[in-house]
């Protein structure tokens, strides 16, 4: 899933995080980190509501070179989830 920005939006993003076997599970804590190329741009908490990840981004240049890292914890495991953004 790729995210399309342009340059100057300050908006939030929504993640659904669903069990491939449909177990019941909690989402215990859960950040970001914003890296254009490799350089760290933004990073900080999401908020969980329920199943949901959501947080709020800011990309501070025109480029398709962003990867947003999303990680979070249920039960014993420290999952990630990347995702590419787009600013045009």
């Amino acid at each position: 899933m790729d995210v399309d920005f342009i340059l100057g939006e300050d908006k939030y993003v929504k993640f659904l995080v669903h069990s491939a076997k449909n177990d019941e599970f909690t989402i215990h804590k859960a950040s970001f980190e914003l890296y254009l190329d490799s350089s760290l741009e933004q990073n900080g908490n999401c908020t969980i509501d329920g199943h949901y990840i959501n947080l709020k981004l800011n990309p501070q240049c025109a480029s398709n070179l962003y990867t947003l890292v999303i990680t979070y914890i249920i039960a014993d495991e420290t999952l990630k989830y990347k995702v590419r953004i787009g600013v045009r």
